[in-house]
């Protein structure tokens, strides 16, 4: 098959008016004047906090960057995984969470001290594994009241500590460069 050649067509647009042209051109030079006023701004904030905290510009500069990909989003709180949390460590700092009926029924002998010493708690999965019976048993009987109390308690700690995803610094700093570079060819 023979190749053939199409002409081209180009687009037709209509022309700006100049006032159209003055209009828009006024719109970028503030919008240029504006990201490099917030530029100089940033790079301000980066040098008052690195003399305050004794750090380094480029760590502060890296702390500091807000893009999408630096802080985790949170999820919803799980009661499930709230009232777990609660259960060990009631068994690791406090009392027996089991109730007496429930070692009953169950034909368990538990025998837990007020605390145990630090290289004795238990571990998540293995206090799952032991104790998976009972915890559904008592989550079952939990009142939705009882359950929203433990998605509160959940969201608190979840508020308390801030989780951030360790980009790679490299990324980073290319990110942040390519972004101010493309701001200064506006």
């Amino acid at each position: 098959m023979a190749r053939m050649q199409t002409n081209k067509v180009k687009k037709a647009r209509p022309q700006l008016s100049d006032a159209q042209k003055v209009r828009r051109r006024a719109k970028f030079d503030e919008l240029t004047k504006d990201v490099n006023h917030t530029h100089l701004g940033y790079l301000g904030e980066v040098q008052a906090l690195s003399k305050k905290h004794g750090q380094s510009e480029r760590w502060t500069r890296r702390q500091l960057y807000l893009g999408s990909s630096t802080v985790a989003g949170c999820r919803a709180p799980n009661m499930w995984n709230g009232f777990i949390r609660g259960r060990l460590n009631d068994i690791n700092e406090h009392e027996s969470f089991i109730p007496c009926h429930v070692i009953i029924a169950l034909n368990f002998f538990y025998h837990f001290s007020v605390g145990l010493p630090k290289g004795e708690h238990w571990k998540l999965t293995e206090f799952v594994e032991a104790h998976k019976e009972t915890l559904r048993h008592e989550y079952s009987q939990l009142s939705p009241t009882q359950k929203d109390n433990y998605a509160i308690q959940i969201m608190k700690v979840c508020a308390a500590k801030q989780c951030h995803i360790r980009d790679s610094p490299r990324r980073v700093y290319n990110k942040m460069r390519t972004s101010f570079a493309a701001m200064d060819q506006e």
